[in-house]
């Protein structure tokens, strides 16, 4: 695995890359290391322990059983929490969409255009549109970087880096709004109420997969998550208020008692994604 360590004014992060087919044995999770967390945010949708055998399901789940294993030997265990959000299916097939065919289409009417040697009056706009496909088109190749972002034992900065903004450059459903959301809902909730509860910056691991590094540039910057999400919400008045995702207001704060047995809260967190009623 690798991860990007940061700092913003309401909380400390350790984003960990991690693979989803590979047990995360970061050093910032073992038994001596995990102690220093205070809380550790996890993938799974946030509704998903919610579910009927949904604690079950997470320990035995083979990315997180590391993490889990060592958390529940801790005298004071760090808590978990659950922002991610679920895909509807106008959400799956918009993400399809603008990753896949958007990208290859406006590459290949560039290199068309540029071929097109009658066309003076409009070589300039060709040649952009060539340049403007070339770079959407490395976003299909972002899942093999963020393959290997998520395998190598190294602290990442440039690859991560890398994925963000290829994904920023058509950001869809499937990365780049769940980033949004998320590091909304950790700096506008989770940090504050943290830094509330302990009187200081709060230990946050998050624990997602590589192609979401685009957490760590969204948190560290207000502008652009808010301007993710204001995207999403006029992609959604487009198709006549469909939904792209769900849970987008939803936390799950989960307190392991034991093995078996664990607190769980949920918090609606009004007013950051949808408007106050």
């Amino acid at each position: 695995m690798s991860y990007s360590k940061f700092s913003t004014k309401n909380a400390n992060y350790w984003l960990v890359y991690s693979c989803h087919l590979k047990v995360n044995k970061e050093p910032i999770f073992s038994e001596k290391q995990i102690k220093t967390l205070d809380a550790i945010v996890l993938e799974s949708g946030a509704t998903d322990l919610l579910e009927k055998d949904g604690i079950e399901k997470l320990l035995k789940f083979n990315q997180y059983s590391y993490i889990i294993k060592n958390a529940l030997k801790q005298e004071k265990m760090p808590l978990f929490y659950f922002t991610d959000v679920k895909l509807t299916p106008l959400g799956f097939w918009t993400s399809i969409f603008l990753d896949d065919a958007v990208p290859i289409l406006i590459f290949y009417s560039g290199v068309c255009g540029a071929r097109n040697k009658k066309i003076k009056r409009r070589k300039f706009l060709s040649y952009a549109f060539k340049g403007i496909g070339a770079l959407a088109l490395l976003k299909l190749f972002t899942p093999m970087v963020s393959c290997y972002v998520g395998v190598t034992n190294s602290k990442a900065e440039n690859l991560p880096k890398f994925i963000s903004e290829i994904n920023y450059v058509v950001p869809t459903p499937i990365a780049e709004f769940r980033n949004a959301v998320t590091a909304k809902k950790l700096e506008d909730f989770i940090a504050p109420k943290l830094y509330k509860e302990l009187g200081r910056k709060p230990n946050i691991a998050i624990v997602f997969g590589a192609a979401h590094a685009g957490i760590k540039e969204d948190l560290l910057n207000k502008h652009r998550r808010e301007r993710i999400i204001h995207l999403m919400k006029k992609l959604e008045k487009k198709f006549k208020n469909y939904r792209l995702l769900k849970d987008t207001d939803i936390v799950v704060e989960l307190q392991f008692k034991n093995k078996k047995e664990a607190i769980i809260k949920t918090y609606r967190a009004v007013g950051f994604y949808e408007k106050k009623k």
